[in-house]
């Protein structure tokens, strides 16, 4: 392991440190193998048979573009799961901790899309559908704010068409945009709310909660209100935030999101090696033993 990564073997560390060490370490590994899938991986052998769905105006490379959608929600989960671990230092230090689930929201956000990219019982058309809703997806918030009569509108209307086309004349099931919802081909692809769910399956979704900071919502602000009795005074003073305690965990199930969707990729890619196995393991464990594995 790099000699700048948190990771200090059998050496029990703190929450932060330990969010830094997976992440690390899922870099790591992903630099260990990439761009290439590794031997006899299902991601190898899918990619070897890509031209089972080249569909009329689709690109021919669907299959591999799952995957590397999947790498680029990875590396930003990486960097969000970062911040929030920049945050929980801080916390411990200032007693702050309001943005650590709001980054953790976006990092299982990035984490569960990854997720429904790279499961491995997708079959190629499936997950060459999924690649194909994902652009779309993409092409769609980029024309929410863009004029309707743009050179570029119009281009990107006409390519989505294209490909809606394609898959029903290939006899795929497909959509179209609309004002609320992205063209899509294959299946409709699930709501941020529902691919979470499916992430987390079978315990609870922690999006709720997450959403509830994300947005201001009082329902999850009330929560991370507390109070503390003056000593020698009839005062009683309200401290507003979540206690290290509640953030804790919340970024635990950050973090067991991040981990999850990022095994499922490195599976699928064959790039789960026995390194990145021993220090995920060891990580995930000091994370949820604290304060007991301090």
């Amino acid at each position: 392991m790099d000699e700048d990564s948190p990771w200090r073997g059998d050496e029990p560390i703190d929450p932060p440190a330990a969010i830094e060490a997976l992440v690390w370490a899922a870099r790591a590994c992903a630099s260990r193998y990439a761009p290439r899938p590794g031997d006899g991986s299902i991601a190898e052998r899918q990619m070897a048979r890509m031209s089972e769905a080249a569909f009329p105006g689709w690109f021919a490379d669907e299959v591999s573009v799952a995957f590397t959608q999947a790498r680029i929600l990875l590396i930003e989960a990486d960097d969000l799961m970062m911040g929030m671990a920049r945050l929980m230092r801080a916390m411990l230090e200032e007693g702050q901790g309001w943005g650590v689930p709001v980054l953790g929201r976006s990092a299982i956000e990035a984490s569960a899309r990854a997720h429904w990219l790279t499961k491995r019982d997708l079959s190629i058309v499936e997950r060459a559908t999924r690649a194909q809703t994902m652009r779309l997806l993409g092409w769609w918030w980029c024309l929410r704010d863009e004029d309707p009569s743009s050179a570029r509108s119009q281009d990107l209307n006409s390519r989505t068409q294209d490909i809606v086309d394609g898959a029903l004349a290939s006899g795929l099931s497909a959509g179209p945009a609309t004002n609320n919802h992205a063209a899509w081909v294959g299946e409709e692809p699930p709501g941020f709310r529902k691919s979470v769910g499916l992430l987390f399956d079978p315990d609870p979704s922690p999006y709720a909660l997450f959403s509830g900071y994300a947005h201001g919502g009082l329902h999850a602000l009330l929560m991370g209100i507390t109070s503390k009795a003056i000593p020698r005074s009839s005062t009683v003073m309200l401290t507003f935030g979540p206690t290290f305690d509640e953030v804790h965990s919340m970024a635990a199930a950050a973090l067991m999101g991040y981990w999850k969707a990022t095994q499922a990729a490195f599976e699928v890619l064959g790039w789960n090696d026995a390194e990145w196995r021993a220090i995920a393991k060891q990580t995930l464990s000091d994370f949820i033993a604290w304060p007991d594995g301090g």
